[in-house]
Formats: structure tokens, sequence, C-alpha cells
């Protein structure tokens, strides 16, 4: 801090007490401030009956576009109303699971706890749910009591139970037209411990920004080849795959990196990934340039059931990311029809981690899939062996059609077109309606079919000022409104020179230690 950002307090002969320094310093920041008592009457006359004008002039809100239109309703009713409920602080125990992944303006998904005493920018919405970016700062909260909700489709969130999700907890409306009631979802913020199995909540799918970093189309390729068909346990990279056209595409790849493919005596199918010349590294080992990037993904030595999308994956421009989700649906990804009237293109993989980087990935192309959990038999060295596999299907007309249009499996165009021919047929196309009812673009509802307390776990609230939301797969809300209004009515009165006070209550210290006033300094 500079000396010119200090408080220069005068010398006095004897010391003072805390209360004597904390008044002194309170003069001086008001004299910084205001500068004079004509400066303080004019900022009493212009705000002391407008919060709504004190937040829109003197609040900075930094890459957001500020507050909403309720919360400007809200501040107009402080000067008109004599009760006004206001919504607390920003962290105030609507917060994420410490080990729950959120996403990040540039696209990354990350664990919540890696955050915590961060700062950075997040997919956000706004009025009508419009998507935006804006800054957003990650803060411990302590253990607080954790509910797990599983959607239909799959997809899992642990949140504390005072937490918002656009949602509608009575889904059910009566249909004059019918005679009955019809999923007719109308959105408002629920909390999660409001919500059960049956109620619906948004998701954002095509529609949430982030900042695309485009990558070297060879790394895309190879990437996705080696998560989907590699081995990289074992000393070395190898590649394994019965199908020529896919086997020739990634040999020029390879080539391009400086590798070459030498096949593996014991199977026809596999290949090892070598160096193309006899260069060494520093160490005077050989150098395998795909090693060093495998080792820089963080993908060498990750087993089958460790796999996860390469950081950087999650910043790739949508056509990249179509190609990389391609190559992985062509190494253990189908595609198939049934009597000429059903269609399906699916995934499946050992790994859960993996299962959800490829829907979030499809979601990112606004492509819907179910991700369901399988049991699975097969046989090694003669011994049977179970185990689970997670599968991802596509199964309506409309989303095979449009992942035939974005995605498309590489080396498997026939089984496609067959795909594109069934979907293309009455009974694929019926869609469920009621999934965009209410919603722009970009978002759809999702019923919930499991809500489960996991009890008291370590947590990380996320304060995005102004547009107090974020958005991960869902659509979820935070606010920091009440900082907004203590310095509104502080600053105004004690401008006029009124003896003021403002008690402030929580449920807990911390939420006014940690989370309240760290809002008010800033």
């Amino acid at each position: 801090m500079n000396s010119s950002d200090t408080c220069r307090l005068p010398r006095l002969p004897s010391p003072l007490t805390q209360r004597q320094l904390e008044a002194l310093a309170w003069v001086e920041a008001k004299r910084r401030v205001f500068g004079d008592t004509d400066a303080q009457s004019t900022f009493t006359t212009k705000y002391r009956n407008d919060p709504a004008r004190f937040v829109r002039e003197c609040i900075q809100f930094h890459k957001s576009p500020g507050p909403t239109d309720y919360q400007f309703e809200t501040l107009d009713r402080l000067v008109t109303e004599k009760r006004v409920s206001v919504r607390g602080p920003h962290g105030l125990g609507k917060c994420v699971d410490w080990d729950d992944e959120v996403q990040l303006a540039d696209g990354r998904w990350v664990v919540a706890g890696t955050m915590v005493g961060r700062c950075a920018e997040v997919p956000a919405t706004g009025e009508n749910l419009e998507p935006t970016i804006a800054s957003a700062m990650f803060v411990d909260n302590g253990k607080r009591e954790v509910i797990e909700i599983e959607t239909k489709r799959g997809r899992v969130i642990r949140r504390t139970l005072n937490h918002p999700l656009w949602a509608d907890s009575e889904p059910y409306r009566w249909d004059r037209t019918v005679y009955a009631k019809r999923l007719r979802p109308e959105g408002r913020w629920v909390t999660a411990g409001e919500l059960k199995s049956g109620d619906v909540v948004a998701v954002a799918t095509s529609s949430v920004p982030y900042k695309a970093e485009p990558r070297p189309i060879e790394h895309v390729k190879l990437a996705a080849y080696l998560l989907g068909d590699g081995g990289l346990t074992s000393g070395g990279a190898r590649f394994t795959n019965a199908n020529s056209i896919i086997m020739a595409e990634f040999e020029r790849v390879c080539k391009k990196l400086g590798c070459s493919l030498v096949p593996a005596s014991a199977d026809p199918i596999t290949v090892n990934i070598v160096a193309a010349d006899d260069s060494l590294d520093g160490r005077g080992y050989p150098y395998n340039p795909i090693l060093e990037l495998l080792r820089r993904w963080g993908m060498y030595g990750v087993g089958s059931h460790d796999k996860r999308f390469p950081a950087w994956v999650w910043s790739l421009p949508r056509s990249q990311l179509a190609v990389f989700l391609s190559r992985l649906y062509a190494c253990d990804g189908w595609a198939s029809t049934w009597n000429g009237h059903g269609c399906q293109v699916g995934y499946a993989t050992v790994s859960l981690g993996l299962a959800h980087d490829v829907s979030r990935a499809l979601l990112r192309l606004g492509i819907d899939v179910n991700l369901l959990k399988k049991r699975t038999k097969w046989e090694h060295n003669g011994i049977e062996k179970t185990g689970v596999c997670y599968q991802l299907t596509v199964d309506d007309g409309e989303g095979c059609l449009a992942f035939a249009e974005r995605i498309s499996i590489f080396g498997k165009g026939q089984s496609m077109s067959d795909v594109v021919e069934s979907a293309l047929s009455a009974d694929a196309r019926y869609t469920q309606k009621w999934r965009g009812y209410g919603l722009p673009d970009g978002y759809l509802w999702e019923k919930v079919g499991k809500v489960t307390n996991i009890g008291s776990r370590r947590t990380v609230a996320i304060t995005v000022p102004g547009v107090e939301t974020f958005t991960t797969e869902f659509v979820e809300h935070n606010t920091a409104m009440a900082a907004w209004v203590i310095l509104w009515f502080a600053l105004t009165r004690e401008a006029e020179g009124t003896d003021w006070k403002i008690p402030v209550t929580a449920s807990a210290w911390r939420q006014l230690s940690k989370f309240l006033m760290p809002e008010l300094h800033k």
C-alpha cells in the first residue's frame, strides 16, 4: 500500500485506545471521501433517499453488468416501505461442496476447493437467463449440511440446503386442452433443500459463454485417440485399433509430431509410438516428443479408471471440441439403429470422471445425453471378471441428428448415415416439448431423480457481485446485496451528520467476519 493511501493521524502526546484510533481513522476516511462540507451536502442530497442511484454510481462492478432489475426494485423500496427483507451477503451458507467441480470463463472445470482465496471469471446469467461472464470470489465457508442432487439423466451436483437453483418444485399444471395435468415448468429460484424427485431443474447447453483458445489440430486428435484406445501405463505409449481408416490418420498425426509407429509383436492391431529419429533429451535418454506432450497434459501413467480430459480441451473452440469428440467416439463409441424406427449414438467408459467430461462436452455443443451405470462381465486369461462401466446415450431422433451434424464419428460413416436415415422417421423424431417450456434457447429442463443428504461436509462460497449467479451445468445463484445497503445507509447518514447504527445479525459469526465485513472493506 502506498503511503498516500494510508490515513495520516496527528501525533498525540499519550497512547490512544482502540476506540479512539478507530474514530480518528473514520474522520480521516470521511475527509478523503467527501473533502469538504459542500461535498458532504451534495453527497447527501444525491443519495440519501436514492439507494439505487448510490449503488449504480458509487459501487464498482468489475467485468459484470451490475445489479439486476429485481435488486434495483428492492433498493427503491428501502425508502418507501417500513420493512424490507433483503437477501444476505455473499456467503451465507449458499455454497458448493469442496470437492465439486465448477466452470471457469476459459471453459475449464476445476475443483471448487482448489480455488479458495482466489478470484476468477466464471460463466453467469443476467436477467431472463442471458449468458454473460462475471468476476467471482471463492471463499472457504466451513462445514455445512450438504445434499446430493442427481437428475434422471445422470447429472450430479452437491450443494448446501439453502443454495438456490433455477428450478420448479411444482412443474405439473392443468392443461385445459387435454383436461389433465401436464409438465409446464415455470422457472424460479428454488433452494436445493426444497427439491425432490420429480421436480425439474434448468441445465445450460450451448448458451454457456467461455473464452476459446485453439490448439494445433494434431494435439486435439492425438489426445482423443490415446484417451480412447491408448495404453499409457507400461513404460511407453501404445495405440490399439482395428479400423484401418482410424489407424492411418493416427499414423499421420504421430508423424507430424515427430514420431513413428512400430507394430507390437504380441498384437497385430497394436502399435508402439516411438521417436522418429535417434535424438536424445537433456539426460541422455531417447527423446520422444509425444511422451513429453502426454506428461505435460497429465495423461501419461493414468489408468483406464482414472482417465479425464486434459485441462486444455475445455478451452477449445466448439469446432475443435467437435473434432476431439469425433475421434474419442471413433475408439469407444457406436451408432446403431433397430427396425428402421429407432436410433442411438453411444459411448462407454469405465471412468466415471471421463463419462462426466464427455457429458459436459456434448452439452456444450447443445447435445443432451443420458448417463447410465451398467454392470459388465468379461474374461481375462480364462478368468471371468465383473465390474462397472458408464454409458452415455443419445436416444431421440433430434439428438442423433444434432450429433451427426455437429460431431459425427470418424471412421464410422456408414453407421452414422444409417442413424440419420432412421432419425428422420416420424417415430424417432418425437421430442418432449416440456423440456424447453418457458426457457430461452440454450437451456433445457431436467427431472430430478434422487436427492440424498450426505451429511456435514466442507464447502466453498462463490461470490459473483452484480449478476449474483454462476453457471455450471445448472443455473445457480448467490448475492452480496446486504453490503450495498449497509454502505448506502452508513455513508449518507454520516455525510449529513446523523448519529447512526446498523445492527447486523447472522446465524454464525463466520458469516459476518469472513463474508459481510470483507465485502464492506473492498
